[in-house]
């Protein structure tokens, strides 16, 4: 059919005014109810399928299935009929603020991300839309960011439903074949097994990684190759990519993800509970609809740099157990590898080591020697020691099985020949700060902007929201968030970890979203890549 040739007409009380899109099945169109004074989207059937009465039910089937789901997050149907020429039209809810594909590709273009909390209130209501529908038994088949617009208040809209196949009623897809968008299509949905809701579920995990780590997880040049990823292949974990996020969000789109329907959520309900949970762990005090505003308009100031922050998935696949049969928790006491950075510097106390009685813990030559065996990408911001030091325990660094080999012969430990270049009177932050100026080719921090904090300083939140967490690096659990405008007291720090600058701070009191006088304390990176958390105040 011409798009232009219904142009200006009016059709029932409908004035076409502009062809916006085609799809698989129609042509929408921007038109105008003269009865209601408001705009619509005015979807007609292609007329090469008008004539096929399979098609034609389908279509039909789309209004009724639609008008019969009443949530903001779906869009809403007000009308049918035929054209003039025969077609049959649906006149639906017009959403004039783009698509979240359309938001993707914008924030792939400008190199950014959505914040965790932005993400997971988005994918929250999007989670309650799908409940609706499947509890009306109705399965969407073809969720993906072009079919989820975006409402000028920001609120994400579920669209295109007319594909759906009804539980209770017939399919009408062709012999063989299926419906959907490869790359975000289920396994079951490739295979051709019956589906459920869980299908949709899948679909939903594909957008959710797909907004933390700014692409999708399974990618090719033709379906097939899309196909078989899908069926057989894991994603990258998603860890790998942001170690900054919780594992509680982390465990949601493994979830999601799964092969067989029976390891997903088993409904959009359950869905929403463990994204109420994640909310909790990163910091959250519950569901923030307002967060979802961002997609209006896309500030950077209301956004994260995704240099910055997918740069750190380099640092999470060099800080994976480093030796095979090695645990995770038997972790390199601080004070070796500190030690070895003063050997290697040439510091005045190597005088007072003997070398040929010093056997250094085969474990820190293999570590101090990944640069040199690391493929250069993976080591551009920071060597591994530090990473693993960060995390170390109390009861971690006292256990005889660590010290044992680490400790020095007696004749060489006296720890005074230190003295002279390390001066214990310093705050052990001082000592770190002048071994990174004096060896910046070894120290984690290499690659960190020129702090401009200072224990004692005062600093003001600049970013959209900060992670305040229980330690120095993203392996702490988050303690709280605080918004842009709050000022807090340097207390501690710097301390070196993620190739990053971490400061201990402690905000001023202030009356939090549920009326409660608190203040957070905790650590917080200072700059990410390009952009800054937190700047002097003072």
């Amino acid at each position: 059919m011409d798009t232009e040739k219904l142009l200006g007409h009016k059709i029932d009380q409908y004035t076409i005014e502009q062809h916006v899109a085609r799809g698989g099945m129609a042509d929408v169109y921007l038109a105008k109810d003269e009865d209601l004074q408001r705009h619509v989207a005015f979807k007609v059937m292609l007329d090469t399928l008008a004539s096929e009465e399979q098609f034609v039910r389908r279509f039909r089937r789309e209004a009724q299935t639609v008008a019969r789901l009443d949530h903001p997050n779906i869009v809403q149907v007000y009308s049918t009929g035929r054209t003039s020429s025969g077609q049959p039209y649906i006149a639906m809810q017009y959403i004039p603020g783009g698509s979240l594909r359309e938001k993707l590709e914008e924030l792939d273009k400008r190199n950014k991300l959505l914040t965790t909390e932005q993400v997971l209130n988005i994918m929250r209501q999007l989670a309650i839309a799908l409940s609706i529908a499947h509890q009306a038994k109705v399965i969407h088949r073809d969720l993906k960011p072009g079919n989820i617009l975006i409402r000028p208040d920001g609120m994400p809209v579920l669209v295109d439903l007319g594909i759906a196949a009804v539980q209770s009623g017939v399919k009408l897809t062709h012999t063989g074949g299926f419906v959907g968008t490869p790359a975000y299509m289920s396994p079951e949905q490739f295979r051709g097994l019956p589906l459920d809701g869980r299908s949709d579920l899948y679909s939903l995990g594909i957008i959710f990684y797909e907004l933390f780590a700014g692409n999708r997880p399974f990618d090719a040049e033709d379906i097939t190759a899309i196909m078989y990823k899908h069926v057989h292949e894991e994603p990258v974990p998603l860890h790998r990519v942001r170690p900054d996020l919780t594992p509680q969000t982390l465990s949601i789109v493994e979830t999601l993800l799964k092969k067989e329907p029976e390891q997903r959520f088993q409904t959009a309900d359950a869905l929403v509970a463990a994204i109420d949970r994640a909310i909790a762990a990163e910091g959250g005090f519950g569901p923030n609809p307002q967060a979802t505003q961002v997609l209006t308009r896309l500030d950077d100031s209301s956004l994260i740099s995704r240099g910055g922050t997918l740069r750190l998935a380099s640092t999470a696949r060099t800080s994976i157990p480093r030796v095979a049969g090695q645990s995770p928790s038997r972790r390199i006491p601080l004070w070796v590898i500190i030690s070895v950075i003063i050997l290697v510097g040439g510091l005045a106390a190597i005088t007072f080591l003997r070398p040929d009685n010093t056997v250094e813990p085969p474990v820190v030559e293999e570590e101090t020697a990944v640069p040199t065996t690391v493929p250069e990408a993976a080591i551009t911001d920071l060597p591994e020691p530090e990473a693993e030091l960060i995390a170390v325990t109390d009861e971690e660094e006292a256990t005889p099985e660590e010290a044992e080999p680490t400790l020095p012969p007696a004749s060489a430990t006296p720890t005074v020949a230190l003295e002279p270049t390390v001066v214990p009177t310093e705050p052990p932050t001082a000592t770190a700060t002048s071994l990174a100026s004096a060896t910046p080719t070894t120290v984690v921090c290499v690659g960190a902007s020129p702090t401009r904090l200072s224990v004692g300083d005062k600093a003001r939140v600049v970013n959209y929201q900060i992670n305040v967490r229980t330690g120095p690096g993203t392996n702490f659990g988050v303690e709280n968030t605080l918004l842009p405008g709050r000022l807090v007291d340097i207390v501690g720090g710097p301390e070196c970890n993620d190739g990053q600058l971490w400061y201990q701070i402690l905000s001023e009191p202030f009356t939090n979203s549920t009326g409660e006088r608190i203040q957070v304390a905790g650590w917080s990176v200072e700059e990410s890549g390009s952009t800054y958390y937190l700047e002097p105040a003072n």
